[in-house]
């Protein structure tokens, strides 16, 4: 199998919505609307309204951006490997982060902002104990992709489909049915 070359401008597109993800959870922090781990001092309501504004047209499209390139490399990557080593590889790239976040870091980061964001005198064991710790929280994406790389392999099984035969068969949705399947 020929190895692929790299993509330079969706590297550069990837680089500019990591970018943009940093900028939306700053932004957040100070002022706009949404919840995060640790929010700074209220601004003046010009801040707030321009950082909201930021965040609301960040999210109308730079998730979907980043399901849209890996949905791209899904398929190359499935093809290029069996489906047992596709879903070891999906599991140790992102299931293996995926568990480390859930049991050690955000039980961490949630009683760290309870203990000194809240002023909570909870402790770190109590905090578990009462399950408040665990939660995917920024980690909902990885989980997310872990869903749809299993729901592709299914459809590909069910529907038996062969390799490079994808993109022919199936083809790109045509806008009347992307429009009608948003109104459902």
């Amino acid at each position: 199998m020929e190895k692929l070359q790299r993509i330079f401008y969706i590297d550069n597109l990837r680089i500019f919505l990591i970018a943009l993800v940093v900028l939306h959870h700053l932004s957040i922090t100070y002022g706009a609307s949404g919840d995060w781990y640790y929010k700074e001092v209220e601004g003046n309501l010009f801040t707030k309204l321009i950082l909201t504004i930021f965040t609301a047209s960040n999210q109308s499209f730079f998730m979907g951006l980043f399901f849209l390139i890996s949905a791209y490399f899904t398929r190359i990557s499935l093809e290029r490997k069996s489906i047992g080593n596709f879903i070891k590889d999906r599991m140790v790239r992102l299931g293996i982060p995926l568990i480390i976040f859930y049991f050690i870091l955000s039980p961490l980061t949630i009683y760290l902002r309870v203990r000194f964001g809240d002023g909570s005198d909870l402790s770190f064991f109590e905090l578990i104990k009462q399950h408040q710790g665990f939660g995917f929280s920024p980690m909902w994406f990885v989980e997310t992709l872990i869903y749809f790389s299993f729901i592709y392999v299914i459809i590909r099984l069910i529907f038996r489909i062969k390799d490079n035969q994808t993109s022919r068969k199936w083809g790109f949705p045509k806008p009347a049915v992307i429009i009608h399947l948003h109104w459902e």
